[in-house]
Parts: C-alpha cells; sequence; structure tokens
C-alpha cells in the first residue's frame, strides 16, 4: 500500500483522497465507539455497587486491596485485548476500500483505453492490482 501510493500518480492520489475521505468518518466513529465502550465498561466499578467491571463469583475472599488490584488488573487486560482485537478488524477494512480503490482506477483506465497496446497495460495492471504487496 505504502509502494503504491509512493508510486501514484496525480489521477490515483486523487481517487485514493476520494475514498480516506468517504471512509474516515466511519473509522474514527468506530474507534470512538471501542474506546469509550472501553472506558464505560472500565469504570462501572465506580459508579456500580459492585467491585469489579463484570459481576463474577470468586472462590476467595476479594477484601485486601491487592487482590481486587490484581482483579481489576485482569480485566483491565481483558479489555485492552478486545479494543485492540476490534481496532484490528479496521485493518481489513482499510485494506478492502484500498482494493475498491485501485479497482476504481483500473476500471476508469479501462475505459480510456482506445488502443490494443493499452487494454493490455490495463490487464497487467489489473493482475497487478490482483496480487497484494
Amino acid at each position: 500500500m505504502t509502494t503504491f501510493v509512493r508510486n501514484a500518480t496525480d489521477q490515483e492520489l486523487a481517487v485514493i483522497r476520494f475514498y480516506v475521505k468517504k471512509c474516515s468518518l466511519l473509522h474514527v466513529t468506530v474507534i470512538a465507539v471501542i474506546v469509550l465502550g472501553g472506558i464505560v465498561y472500565l469504570m462501572t466499578p465506580f459508579v456500580l455497587p459492585q467491585p469489579l467491571p463484570i459481576k463474577a463469583a470468586y472462590p476467595f475472599s476479594m477484601e485486601p486491596i491487592w487482590i481486587w488490584a490484581l482483579l481489576y488488573g485482569s480485566h483491565v487486560f481483558t479489555a485492552f485485548q478486545v479494543a485492540s482485537a476490534l481496532c484490528m478488524s479496521l485493518i481489513f477494512a482499510v485494506l478492502t476500500w484500498f482494493a475498491a480503490a485501485r479497482f476504481d482506477i483500473v476500471n476508469t483506465e479501462i475505459e480510456r483505453a482506445s488502443k490494443l497496446n493499452e487494454v493490455n497495460r490495463c490487464v497487467l495492471y489489473h493482475q497487478e492490482s490482483l496480487k497484494y504487496d
């Protein structure tokens, strides 16, 4: 992706900018919801009358502060893992719209092609777009 953007023409960069502008609000919204959801989840013990974010029964007392802190830390770690996994899912969305942008560029080039050598160049460009480097 970085190689493509580095070597892109002005027309290709315009298509990429269009897709970035089109998808950026969605990505920012999803990341904000993930972060706010994690914060709300981790703040529940301070708002609700429960010692941990999720109601759970442990076979030992949670009275000592160090036990509570260890358990709360494990909940923080789990929330961080879940938020990270959800944000990683956005990478697949970015790759999908990047592929859509490249195929949009190929489509434009094919529509402009009028000679056989231009069509052959478009076929090569299409094949290059199919393999992901």
